[in-house]
């Protein structure tokens, strides 16, 4: 059976490589933010534990549209369990609103005899909708966001998505043997979800400008049960410097510092050109995590 994931757009190749890292098979870029792969329900399913996607479901149909009442036209209904219910999560500029689409899909179902309940379904179709091109299937994370972490009881307001502070660990090239820093941690998404997927890191150091993110952060990381692998402090030199950046101040010059001689810096921020004296940009990155845009910018001294 075929499945989609969905993911950020512009981290496609992340979740790629974690799919086949978790359950050994390949994946491929379906569209923006969705990658496709082929695999059994049973497989499909410990990828709810991945830390790169958002939703996963099985893919049944893809429709490409002109407008609504094209869509429905080309809808077929297909198997499910009663009773269900149509989520719809939609991307671009459509002169009907996912509400519209639910109602709709919903009914084309439920006129060929199934039941709905709105609020304990045993299957949730989901309708993927993106520009002019529509993917249904059957979702498999129980109307869940994945992103969301349990950990995160206090949650900064301007701190980036866990799945994307995953991303950019993945992205950056850090591993568990070499040194992190993240500066800035609020409630310190970055750092632990860096000790989380590394378990047994080497050193993982994380500050912040305002002592309540770092209580945040501490308690939060408690709640992981990674406390003991995060030093809430300033390192002497660090291979790895990966931070959210709202404001430039002397970051960079705190990174010449701190930064071992090949060490790298990532920033995910929503200017996009920074650039810092002493060192070299090595990769730049659009990143889209819902409705919110960053860029991801990797420097080496």
């Amino acid at each position: 059976m075929k499945y989609i994931a969905q993911t950020a757009g512009g981290m496609e190749d992340i979740s790629i490589k974690e799919i086949e890292e978790l359950i050994g098979v390949r994946a491929e870029k379906l569209q923006e933010g969705r990658v496709l792969f082929d695999t059994t329900n049973q497989k499909a399913t410990e990828l709810l534990n991945a830390r790169s996607i958002f939703r996963v479901y099985e893919f049944v149909q893809e429709i490409e549209f002109s407008s609504f009442e094209d869509l429905l036209k080309k809808v077929k209904t297909f198997e499910i369990e009663d009773p269900f219910v149509v989520r719809c999560q939609r991307e671009g500029d459509h002169r009907f609103q996912s509400l519209d689409a639910e109602k709709e899909i919903g009914e084309l179902f439920y006129n060929k005899g199934h039941k709905v309940d709105l609020h304990n379904p045993k299957t949730i179709i989901i309708a993927d909708i993106i520009n002019n091109k529509c993917f249904l299937g059957k979702d498999l994370t129980n109307d869940n966001d994945l992103s969301k972490r349990e950990y995160r009881v206090k949650a900064h307001s301007k701190a980036i998505n866990a799945t994307l502070a995953y991303g950019v660990l993945r992205l950056a090239g850090w591993t568990k043997d070499k040194s992190l820093f993240n500066p800035e941690c609020k409630d310190g998404v970055i750092a632990i979800e860096a000790a989380l997927w590394a378990k047994d890191p080497k050193e993982i150091t994380a500050t912040d400008s305002q002592i309540t993110s770092v209580t945040a952060a501490e308690i939060n990381s408690k709640l992981a049960g990674v406390h003991k692998h995060i030093k809430f402090t300033e390192p002497k030199k660090t291979n790895y410097i990966i931070t959210q950046l709202i404001r430039i101040d002397n970051l960079f010059e705190k990174a010449e510092e701190l930064l071992t001689d090949k060490g790298t810096i990532l920033i995910i921020t929503q200017k996009e050109n920074v650039n810092p004296r002493c060192f070299k940009l090595v990769n730049k990155r659009e990143v889209k995590v819902h409705k919110a845009k960053y860029f991801l910018l990797t420097f080496e001294k």
